[in-house]
């Protein structure tokens, strides 16, 4: 035996690989200082012993039998290159290794020389991967914060040797901290919590990893401390939060792998979290949206070019009274076998669906009669996605009575009396589509132009802005002016939002449509003012008597039940004569004061407006002066 072979000297003791070479009863005859410092054996010890001293228990008669099948046989049984096995240290450690073999004849019996090449730190890293790859996995499918929260833990405690995981996220109201998930440390429970740590609190104030110095064992404790890390968990300039893991006191001390391993996972929890939130506000928006459309007198059925239907209203199934079992089908053909019984032209009504159905972008309107008596305006537009007709929207007013109305006021010569109620129908339906704008521009704002819901968005504005010009059609008509054609309506890109209020300016808000009042208020504290609001007149004067505080801006509508606009704005002049009123209708500035015509200087705002309309003619309204 030697202690270096004859050939290859300067390799084998430099390589930092270990070799290894044995004899046909497996007795080590040669190995490098690489062996040494892999296994931990001088080579004084490994010499003249079987190799199978470096291999775990349960491999040892394996190895032993399959040299002896090679040796007596000369057939393989494995490859001999890049074999992955678990070799084993002096200390018991087992270690994963990469051998390659390689055979010598001569004129004695055959020699195997192995290089050994340790791939601790490569199955580490191929396991970090693999682990990270699973977490960013599940943040993208996750549906459950409190799942994903504790598969993290799990990986944490895997990869790091983490004794304990915290998840802590900052209210983006209140800035109160939440301790959303705790795992390792039963005695805190998670929830809302008065956090104490002063890592984590100079993690969440700097918005910068921390990794602690390790403490020394303190008299008082029974086991030594772990490393303590903490990462933020930013969105932008934002700080969500953070995640904090504790190792256990025999793992390794905690380093930059570590720190970036728990990087990483925020990043993922970050995402998670935006999709979450995104998700629970589109659902509110489409809430909203759903309750709006159910609020209108229209019937409204979406249908796409397959024939499926895509969405309808309420009023939609209670004007073609749709019977339950049917809505479920969402199939067109069976809604209009059902409603061709109920029209005195079936031939026609069908004719003009196979016309507007071969001709994608027209558009369409026309009067139904039934056999009942009742009589429907129809609407039809193209549904766009992506600029492109997919479908059509079909819109049906029941006009029965306006038409009977009509009818009789033609015969006694009172076309007055339609024209009023042109006005105050074009009044109230901008009321609701101040709410339909001003929620969907809202909504718009956290929906991304390539989600399906963004585009159903631009759909209902778009729509929004049609109707608008209808409603001053019906305006135009109940003042006696000529009615022009209705103009093309191309949805513009939003404008810059003015600068925001300087100070705490206060608004007295004065609307009796409550939908109209509410999203109104929502805009307005968005733009950082103070809102104070009020159904009508008399609740105005109230909130004057007992408010100490200036109010800088009364924001009143014109047309209120118990006095106009005007008045109230008098009757406030007199206890706040600096206060400016900007007033809001339905209707134009020059008709909409039931006892008088507002001043020429008046600020005023019609209805129905956008957001950033709003916001604009308020801060217009402030003028420049500061707040008093």
């Amino acid at each position: 035996m030697r202690i270096a072979p004859d050939a290859g000297d300067l390799l084998a003791e430099t390589i930092a690989d270990a070799v290894i070479t044995i004899d046909a009863r497996s007795r080590i005859l040669f190995v490098n200082p690489s062996a040494s410092r892999m296994f931990g054996y001088a080579a004084p010890e490994m010499l003249g012993r079987s190799l199978t001293m470096l291999m775990p228990d349960r491999l040892r008669e394996r190895h032993e039998a399959s040299l002896a099948r090679y040796v007596a046989t000369g057939r393989k049984h494995v490859d001999w290159q890049a074999v992955e096995l678990l070799a084993r240290h002096k200390s018991g450690r087992e270690i994963p290794v990469e051998i390659s073999f390689g055979e010598a004849r001569g004129k004695g019996e055959p020699t195997f020389t192995g290089v050994v090449r340790d791939v601790t730190e490569r199955k580490r890293a191929e396991a970090v991967r693999s682990a990270l790859y699973l977490v960013a996995e599940r943040a993208q499918a996750s549906t459950d914060m409190a799942e994903l929260y504790a598969g993290i833990g799990t990986t944490l405690r895997e990869l790091m040797g983490a004794k304990s995981f915290r998840v802590v996220l900052r209210d983006v109201t209140s800035g109160a901290l939440t301790c959303s998930y705790l795992a390792g440390e039963a005695t805190i429970a998670p929830g809302p919590r008065q956090l104490a740590d002063e890592w984590t609190d100079h993690v969440l104030q700097t918005g910068e990893p921390f990794l602690a110095p390790t403490p020394p064992k303190a008299p008082g404790d029974l086991e030594p401390r772990g490393s303590w890390l903490g990462v933020p968990l930013r969105s932008g300039e934002k700080t969500l939060g953070a995640l904090v893991v504790r190792a256990r006191p025999e793992a390794a001390t905690y380093g930059e792998r570590e720190k970036e391993i728990l990087a990483f996972v925020a990043r993922q929890v970050v995402a998670a979290l935006e999709r979450h939130r995104a998700e629970e506000e589109m659902k509110r928006t489409v809430s909203v949206l759903r309750s709006t459309l159910d609020s209108t007198a229209d019937g409204i059925l979406v249908v796409d070019h397959g024939g499926h239907v895509v969405s309808f209203n309420q009023r939609f199934v209670q004007l073609w009274r749709i019977p339950p079992p049917m809505l479920t089908m969402r199939d067109d053909a069976a809604l209009l076998a059902h409603v061709l019984d109920q029209l005195k032209d079936p031939e026609q009504f069908l004719s003009k669906v196979r016309e507007l159905y071969s001709q994608p972008e027209a558009e369409a309107f026309d009067v139904l009669e039934f056999k009942d008596g009742r009589t429907f305006e129809r609407y039809s537009i193209p549904h766009r996605q992506d600029g492109e007709a997919r479908g059509r929207v079909w819109s049906f007013r029941d006009v029965t009575q306006s038409r009977d109305l009509e009818r009789q006021l033609r015969q006694s010569d009172k076309l007055e009396a339609i024209r009023k109620l042109a006005g105050g129908a074009a009044q109230d339906f901008n009321n609701l589509l101040t709410v339909i704008t001003s929620r969907g521009e809202l909504a718009r704002r956290h929906v991304g132009p390539d989600e399906s819901l963004g585009r159903h968005l631009e759909e209902i504005l778009g729509a929004a802005e049609r109707a608008t010009a209808l409603t001053q059609q019906l305006l135009a008509f109940s003042r006696r002016q000529a009615m022009a054609p209705l103009p093309e309506v191309s949805r513009a890109a939003p404008t810059a939002m003015p600068e925001p209020p300087r100070g705490s300016e206060t608004i007295l808000l004065v609307e009796h449509h409550e939908a109209v009042r509410l999203v109104e208020r929502e805009i307005l504290e968005g733009q950082g003012y103070i809102v104070l609001e009020a159904g009508q007149g008399e609740d105005a004067l109230l909130i004057q008597k007992r408010y100490a505080r200036p109010v800088h801006l009364v924001v009143t509508d014109v047309v209120m039940p118990d006095m106009s606009g005007p008045e109230l704005a008098r009757r406030l002049a007199r206890a706040w004569p600096a206060t400016r009123v900007l007033f809001v209708s339905g209707q134009t500035s020059d008709d909409s004061a039931p006892d008088g015509v507002l001043a020429r200087d008046a600020a005023f705002l019609q209805k129905p407006f956008s957001p950033d309309a709003l916001a604009r003619k308020v801060r217009e309204a402030m003028g420049a002066r500061p707040p008093r």
